[in-house]
């Protein structure tokens, strides 16, 4: 009896223990296939499975809503808190699904506002305003929107926490002198002291670690690496900086002292003072009011409808008013813009619902151009710069387009600065029909710069050895263990050579101008808009709803809102998007069924445009 108890109780008996025979590993190859089919299917299902939630939940939101109305009074109310957008991102496919605001971008708030100048319905505009990045040539097309919009008699308010609370406010200030009135909360600052521009140097660093910067430069202004083998500015770098800070200072200064007369005589030395509280700002006159939001809301209820709890005026967000206030067409015929945005590289196109738009597509971009200039209904071609530079080959592509469009198609083609349009972003532009830049824009910068980084110090001095073979004397020149031979930096120089000199020719082509007179203006300068234009490289101030306006008037239509403008590539529905996220992630993206595919091409017929407007927006 003891003997059984100690193997055996009333809740567990005891098993024998089973000898699994091992099998074989033959075929272990073909277990790891199975694994990842199972897996890749399993993906390719739930993606299906999403996209078809997507289509039908999409479809039976978006079917169900009604157009809404504007109310009869109208104050137009924008949130801005950094830079808006030159064209929509993926923002705007969420917007589409209800998971996001409308997105707004710069060109939407410009029309918005000149068409609301017209608009009886329309009674003011109100902005508030937060710390953040702000592009000064951005400020400048939304500043000379405003100042339209005045002209109509119709109020326009600003209001702010504070005017560069986190740093240097100038740019929001400059923008808020076009209001009639400039409130801010209490306790808050206005700093707006100047324009500063610096970097540190990293030669000394680097050498410590046993890194060197080998990068060659055509030429002397083409400063785009000298941070990285030097201490401190070259003689060249520093007078071009100090000319560009010193421009955009003077454009800041003035344009405030023309439109905010309370500090039309002083500004300069205010901006020398820099930083004031909220009383001494009242007192210098930087400001109109110190008051808070929720005030500033009440006060127009009551001088609009005579009562603070009246409903009859609707704050309405711009954005919505923009959508909502399409344009009508009057025209048949197109008028085509094509975006550079961005680093310009050779293919390597981000998703579009990738919210990385800091590169732009070479191969696509050239695409949209042949495309347009095909169309036998567009009768010009706006190419919208906003990129700092990038590949020249990637250039070139992007350039050869345009000058195709003009020659074979007869298409002109009108090249429109954001802030940017420096060196790749200039070479595109340089055979377009005609220049127009903000005053702000920073171009130029005819040069080009290369090279690599020598870490054979750093490998030393970490006992790193390296060892090799090759195939060709120079098969090793890009390699980071070891820096330039004397044949291979005669090599590379060469191209570099090569470049600058194309360069030069392709300026001197497109603006009609000598060899000479070029390199002169080039060197790796670079220039505002404003500074550009007095040396030949743009012709025109002004942002796009200029060229718009000239386009109209050389079509003999009365206004740019008559004429249809369209994105090449024309924009995917969210579904579209979707496939092509799916294509891009999968290697099995390339046969999605082409009935989803049929599915997506009816979604425009489902969507509606929708507008929400609030009694109280949140300042």
């Amino acid at each position: 009896m003891t003997n059984w108890l100690r193997k055996k109780t009333l809740f567990h008996t005891p098993r024998k223990a089973i000898v699994v025979e091992k099998k074989s590993d033959r075929f272990w190859f073909l277990r790891i296939i199975g694994i990842m089919v199972k897996r890749a299917c399993t993906v390719m299902g739930a993606i299906m499975l999403i996209m078809m939630a997507v289509i039908f939940w999409s479809a039976s939101n978006i079917v169900k809503e009604e157009p809404p109305k504007l109310p009869n009074q109208i104050v137009l109310f924008l949130r801005m808190e950094k830079s808006l957008p030159d064209k929509r991102g993926a923002q705007d496919y969420f917007s589409q699904f209800g998971l996001a605001p409308a997105p707004l971008t710069a060109a939407e708030l410009v029309d918005a506002l000149d068409k609301a100048a017209t608009d009886n319905r329309v009674k003011g505009f109100v902005l508030s305003l937060r710390s953040g990045g702000y592009e000064l040539a951005q400020l400048q097309e939304i500043r000379n929107a405003v100042l339209k919009f005045k002209k109509s008699g119709k109020f326009t308010k600003v209001y702010a926490p504070s005017y560069g609370e986190a740093g240097s406010g100038l740019g929001m200030y400059y923008l808020a002198s076009s209001f009639d009135e400039i409130w801010m909360q209490p306790v808050g600052v206005v700093s707006i002291a100047g324009l500063n521009a610096e970097m540190p140097y990293f030669k000394d660093i680097l050498e410590r670690y046993g890194v060197k910067g080998q990068f060659f430069q055509r030429k002397e202004y083409k400063s785009a690496m000298e941070n990285l083998t030097a201490n401190e500015m070259s003689p060249a770098s520093r007078q071009m900086m100090t000319e560009l800070i010193g421009d955009l200072g003077d454009q800041v200064t003035a344009g405030v002292a023309s439109d905010r007369k309370k500090v039309s005589k002083n500004f300069r030395s205010l901006v020398d003072q820099g930083l004031f509280t909220d009383d001494e700002a009242l007192k210098a006159g930087l400001i109109d009011r110190l008051d808070y939001g929720d005030v500033l809301l009440s006060e127009i209820r009551v001088q609009l409808d005579g009562k603070e709890d009246s409903k009859k005026t609707g704050f309405t967000d711009i954005a919505d008013y923009a959508q909502l206030s399409a344009k009508t067409h009057s025209s048949k015929s197109k008028v085509a813009v094509v975006y550079v945005q961005g680093a310009i590289m050779d293919g390597g196109g981000a998703s579009p619902l990738s919210f990385d738009e800091k590169s732009a597509d070479a191969t696509e971009i050239a695409q949209a151009i042949r495309d347009a200039a095909s169309d036998k209904n567009v009768s010009h071609i706006i190419v919208r710069v906003n990129s700092p530079g990038g590949s020249p080959s990637a250039s070139e592509s992007i350039r050869r387009a345009i000058v195709w469009a003009k020659e074979k198609k007869k298409k002109p083609v009108i090249v429109s600065m954001g802030s940017t349009a420096a060196s790749g972003g200039y070479w595109i532009s340089a055979n377009a029909d005609k220049i127009y830049a903000d005053a702000a824009t920073l171009t130029g910068s005819i040069g080009v710069v290369g090279g690599k980084f020598d870490a054979s110090g750093l490998f030393e001095k970490y006992g790193v050895n390296w060892d090799g073979v090759s195939y060709g004397k120079n098969a090793g020149m890009w390699a980071m263990n070891r820096g330039f031979n004397a044949a291979e930096q005669e090599r590379f120089e060469a191209t570099l050579d090569n470049v600058y000199e194309h360069f030069i020719r392709i300026v001197a082509q497109g603006r009609k101008l000598k060899a000479d007179q070029v390199e002169k203006i080039a060197k790796g300068r670079v220039w505002t808009g404003r500074q550009a234009k007095e040396v030949g490289l743009v012709d025109q101030i002004g942002g796009l709803d200029m060229v718009l306006d000239d386009i109209a008037k050389s079509r003999n239509v009365d206004s740019r809102h008559k004429l249809a403008v369209v994105d090449y590539p024309p924009p995917e529905n969210p579904l579209e998007a979707l496939l092509d996220m799916a294509k891009r992630g999968s290697p099995f993206g390339a046969e999605l069924p082409q009935s989803l595919k049929a599915v997506a091409a009816y979604l425009p017929f489902l969507e509606n445009e929708r507008l929400v407007y609030t009694p109280l927006p949140q300042l």
